[in-house]
């Protein structure tokens, strides 16, 4: 096939078509005749011999990006620039190793004397949409936050409630326990209510870890003892148990990966991580876990916080069914959920996942694919001892001299709660409902502690209160308690000189443990 001798013999058509940065091509009968150096540089090819009588979709994928198939949409698109004379669009090639190019094309329809041929301009827009999709991963990024932070914000609020009925449900039993003999036929059906407040109370704890900014405290803790506690842990078992035929693979690095976190959330990702993954997987299925140390010599895109450093780095992987393109922008997402009705969860198992490692200055990578998920979990090291875990001893072990204590709480149940175990704990307890109501009080009177709810009501909070009972009392020693408060309200608070922060609802020898210590 030869192209027209008009435009072969045109010196000075030849000298712009040969010179040009674009890759130009002249396409006739449906096959490249004809191509320039820019041309071949982009595909990668030695030189034009290798294109001539190509057809277009020869030097494309399969698909283009809109689903449809090359071939078919290469057809289209050139008999329209036959017919209407010209035709611009986006088009993907591929190099002659394979690599896929995304380009503008601009087409125009040329006849001469008995041929019909058209001169192709292709101009690589790589960078173009690089830009692009990085703009719109920072969008879909800054959208999911926005999404999570709002339901963060009603999850507080209901959780904030619900722990002040918690408390009441796990507390009353405890307190009314130690008042009945060892042999109480009681002790049985109050333990069972307590067991069922606590499981509740775990829920909360998720709706909590949802609502961005709750107040964790954080210590030093080796990450591999994390892994290993997990897979010796009842609800590790019993998900072993309900899948015997899954295998399981560990392995962890001898290295010792320290992180500065907060136990419970790290647990509690971890386990939905693998749960997640054993729902993946068939009967038959294969899971691998492992820990490894990586050094990260760049601050990763998209990621504010990720800074150059050593990070612990937890993998786990599975062979399951992968997730789908439309799954995988969700899934962090809060009560996104792909369980039939009636399976266990709370569709918040990944946003805790999310949450938690965003919390601690860590990310999450994820390749999936239909042979397989991966979640890679990277969180930073600290160059720390870990802390000594001290062994939990009972209430006898932390009662008091009667010592005055003034609680502050606008929920009655609350109160009365709080001053039983205060009285039971062989301290002196006063209670008032609001902030407004103690001022008033400490005008005139003088306590050795106080017990501050951050949430009140109307009126002042916890960090106003505080702030005004300082200006009477310097030095005025407190400790916050709240069924959901935000992290920074908290912090600014102890910041004025308060002291420990309990998250409702509390164990009895918790308050007393915390009371002893702040005195």
């Amino acid at each position: 096939m030869k192209i027209s001798d008009d435009y072969r013999n045109n010196d000075k058509y030849r000298i712009f078509f040969e010179k040009s940065v674009d890759a130009m091509l002249i396409i006739e009968d449906y096959k490249f005749v004809d191509c320039n150096e820019a041309a071949v540089k982009m595909l990668g090819y030695a030189n034009k011999s290798e294109m001539i009588n190509m057809h277009p979709t020869e030097l494309s994928p399969e698909y283009q990006p809109d689903g449809k198939e090359s071939k078919i949409k290469a057809k289209e698109l050139l008999d329209i620039t036959y017919e209407k004379g010209t035709c611009i669009f986006e088009w993907v090639h591929k190099t002659k190793k394979g690599k896929e190019i995304p380009v503008d094309v601009s087409l125009t329809a040329i006849s001469t004397h008995d041929k019909r041929i058209i001169h192709t301009v292709w101009r690589d827009i790589s960078a173009r949409k690089d830009a692009e999709n990085e703009r719109n991963k920072l969008r879909e990024k800054l959208h999911r936050s926005q999404k999570i932070e709002a339901i963060g914000l009603m999850a507080g609020g209901v959780a904030h409630d619900l722990n002040n009925i918690l408390s009441g449900i796990i507390t009353y039993p405890e307190v009314l326990m130690y008042s009945l003999p060892p042999d109480s036929t009681l002790r049985k059906p109050l333990s069972i209510i307590m067991k069922s407040g606590e499981r509740a109370a775990a829920i909360v704890a998720d709706l909590l870890t949802v609502a961005r900014g709750v107040a964790a405290s954080k210590k030093a803790c080796d990450f591999n003892k994390f892994i290993a506690d997990i897979l010796v842990s009842p609800e590790y078992m019993y998900l072993k148990k309900q899948n015997p035929n899954v295998t399981l693979n560990t392995k962890l690095t001898n290295e010792v990966l320290m992180i500065n976190c907060s136990p419970v959330h790290i647990n509690k990702s971890i386990m939905n991580l693998l749960i997640n993954s054993y729902e993946a997987v068939n009967s038959n299925g294969v899971i691998t876990i492992s820990s490894s140390r990586q050094f990260l010599d760049k601050p990763i895109s998209n990621y504010h916080n990720i800074n150059i450093g050593d990070y612990a780095v937890l993998t786990i992987t599975d062979n399951g069914i992968g997730i789908t393109k439309q799954d995988l922008d969700r899934i962090f997402e809060p009560f996104y959920t792909k369980k039939f009705l009636g399976r266990s969860g709370t569709g918040l198992g990944l946003s805790i996942v999310w949450n938690t490692i965003e919390d601690h200055n860590g990310y999450i990578d994820i390749s999936t694919g239909n042979f397989g998920t991966t979640f890679n979990l990277y969180i930073p090291m600290v160059a720390r001892s870990a802390d000594t875990e001290t062994e939990e001893m009972p209430y006898t072990n932390y009662t008091g001299n009667k010592e005055k204590i003034l609680i502050i709480d606008d929920e009655p149940v609350q109160r009365e709660l709080l001053c039983n175990i205060l009285s039971l704990l062989c301290y002196l307890p006063v209670a008032v409902s609001s902030g407004e109501e103690a001022i008033e009080y400490l005008r005139s009177n003088y306590v050795d502690l106080i017990i501050i709810d951050m949430i009140l009501g109307k009126g002042m909070n916890g960090k106003e209160t505080y702030e005004k009972i300082v200006e009477i009392h310097p030095g005025q020693k407190a400790i916050i308690i709240s069924g959901y408060s935000n992290s920074t309200d908290i912090e600014e608070t102890q910041s004025l000189g308060a002291g420990a922060f309990i998250s409702k609802p509390y164990k009895i020898n918790i308050i007393g443990k915390t009371i002893q210590e702040s005195l």
